[in-house]
């Protein structure tokens, strides 16, 4: 590779010792083999250092970093809300357990008893007050079946007691004849079969079904040796009960007259005391079964539902807290999870209600809070992945931020922000254990990108001739001027060229290039012989001055300056 090294303008005069010489020497021939090669411009220490670099595609992250020690992310403490002595705990520190797994059974003799007296009085309540409402439920009289009104003993305003008669209602629809059959004939008559009914008080006939024989035999009055057929049929209207009829099954006449009767009557009586307030029945009416025939007015009674009522209600709250007290002399495992203390033994006597019998975590998910610095603090969110490693543990663990406090603490001049992170999967990590943290903030992924040592603040790249030839670019006429993808030729670092390029995320050793550059193209980088280097210096090349002007490129608060402003003063890189 052959090096060939222009000189800036306007340089002094250069003496060169036997020692120079050599030093020239030495980067001319460091700059043939790939690596890097220098240029002393003046008789002073300084000189430009040009460091190469091939733009390469990989990963570019942003993230802050902290550490936590860590703790479970739920604890419980199982604590004692009875008195007495304990039984049995057949469990030990470290055993892991299930959620509701007995762990500790205490003494509940006195709990049981109290139960059951609880029990007695609860089921007394509930027979008082069942009884205070059926007598609520008595007030209001309905209809027990569907008929006709035949009698109304009573009027609104009357007070009435239990027993006292309120009125009759027939069922004057559904009609039964009895009546005899000889003997000899009973097994020609079925179940269900027709027979013709010839009422003998209008002369009618009507359609009726046999609905019940029986299967005894007996002498009636005239010596006839009978068995009794029930025939039901509907009233036609007119039909009284006590009427006659006459009645033919299966071409067979039964051997006398019989009496009809209706199939069902009901007298209405008060089931309890009171003044009736709504009479809704009169004689002859027609009522259906369950409508409201009478309301009673009591206060005594409703007083009495109202209080049995109030007094069941108590008495079931008693008897559930008698429950949830006789409970509580089991204690069980609040979770699947790993027992970490054990306070209390079996032989003990808890004498204090709120003693801390043991301590249960669950291990399958941890936590820790790191702080994070108050310039950092908006760059974080609830939901964001968090990368954790532990000295203890060679492995790397993935975690999310659960919570922000944005109540910050301020010490030395600085705020930090508590953030808690939550580890789901945790093989291996156990509490107490000291954590590291990175909180990946942005992420580039096959990104072009380029050492951010050799971008200019305007984002500038230096290359070669060979290179700026090789692209084939439209020439800017000033740097303030170039457009992405345009070259302009270095007047102060001679047979360079400044590539404009846009660029993207940086971190401190990486630039993202999102246009104007493609991979494998070299790029350098530069810095001086005093050991001020731009390799780990972000924004190192200051170019925003027009060439012409004193300097495209020029070390912040000092190194080299530009051709016309001759040689910068010491003070290196910041």
């Amino acid at each position: 590779m052959n090096l060939k090294v222009q000189l800036p303008k306007k340089l002094p005069n250069i003496h060169f010792t036997k020692k120079r010489a050599a030093i020239l020497c030495c980067a001319v021939l460091i700059g043939a083999s790939g690596v890097v090669y220098a240029l002393k411009v003046s008789g002073s220490s300084n000189e430009v250092i040009y460091t190469p670099y091939t733009l390469d595609t990989g990963s570019i992250t942003t993230s802050i970093s902290g550490s936590g020690t860590l703790t479970a992310a739920k604890t419980y403490t199982l604590t004692a809300n009875v008195k007495g002595e304990v039984l049995s705990d057949d469990f030990e520190i470290g055993d892991s357990v299930s959620e509701g797994q007995v762990l500790y059974e205490l003494d509940n003799s006195d709990a049981v008893e109290e139960l059951n007296n609880t029990s007695l009085s609860l089921k007394q309540q509930q027979l008082t007050t069942q009884q205070a409402q059926t007598a609520l439920t008595n007030l209001t009289i309905t209809a027990p079946l569907s008929g006709l009104v035949s009698e109304v003993y009573v009027k609104v305003g009357e007070s009435v007691n239990s027993g006292t008669k309120i009125a009759e209602i027939v069922n004057n629809e559904d009609c039964t004849l009895r009546l005899q059959f000889n003997a000899s004939d009973i097994d020609s008559i079925k179940i269900n079969d027709t027979a013709a009914v010839y009422l003998l008080s209008s002369g009618e006939t009507v359609s009726g079904t046999v609905s019940k024989i029986n299967s005894g035999a007996y002498y009636n009055s005239a010596n006839a040796y009978v068995s009794d057929v029930e025939i039901s049929f509907t009233n036609p209207g007119g039909i009284t009960e006590l009427d006659s009829a006459a009645a033919i099954v299966n071409g067979i006449a039964g051997n006398n007259e019989g009496s009809i009767s209706f199939n069902s009557s009901a007298t209405l009586t008060a089931k309890t005391s009171g003044e009736i307030t709504a009479l809704n029945i009169d004689t002859n009416d027609y009522v259906n079964q369950g409508d409201l025939l009478v309301q009673l007015e009591n206060d005594s009674t409703v007083l009495q539902g109202e209080s049995a009522a109030l007094s069941l209600s108590n008495a079931e709250q008693s008897y559930k807290n008698k429950e949830e007290k006789l409970a509580e002399y089991t204690i069980t495992a609040p979770c699947n999870g790993t027992v970490l203390s054990k306070n209390i033994q079996a032989g003990d006597t808890i004498n204090e209600a709120g003693t801390t019998m043991a301590i249960v975590a669950d291990l399958s998910s941890m936590k820790f809070t790191m702080s994070i610095d108050e310039l950092d603090i908006k760059n974080v969110s609830v939901g964001q992945k968090v990368t954790i490693t532990a000295d203890a543990v060679n492995k790397v663990y993935t975690g999310e931020i659960t919570a922000i406090v944005l109540n910050g603490t301020t010490a030395n001049g600085v705020t930090v922000y508590p953030v808690t992170v939550t580890l789901e999967e945790c093989d291996e990590l156990l509490p107490g254990m000291n954590v590291t943290a990175q909180i990946i903030t942005q992420e580039a992924n096959d990104t072009l990108r380029a050492p951010i040592s050799c971008v200019s603040r305007n984002d500038m790249l230096l290359i070669d001739e060979a290179s700026a030839k090789s692209l084939n670019a439209e020439t800017a006429e000033s740097i303030q001027s170039a457009e992405v993808g345009q070259i302009i030729k270095s007047d102060d670092y001679k047979g360079y060229y400044f590539l404009k390029v846009e660029s993207g995320l940086s971190n401190s050793s990486y630039t993202a290039i999102l246009d104007g550059a493609k991979e494998g193209l070299t790029v350098y980088a530069v810095s001086n012989a005093s050991g001020n280097t731009s390799n780990s210096e972000p924004n190192m090349m200051n170019i925003g001055k027009d060439s012409s002007s004193g300097g495209a490129f020029s070390f912040d608060g000092g190194g080299m300056g530009g051709p016309q402003g001759g040689m910068g003063g010491p003070g290196g890189m910041q």
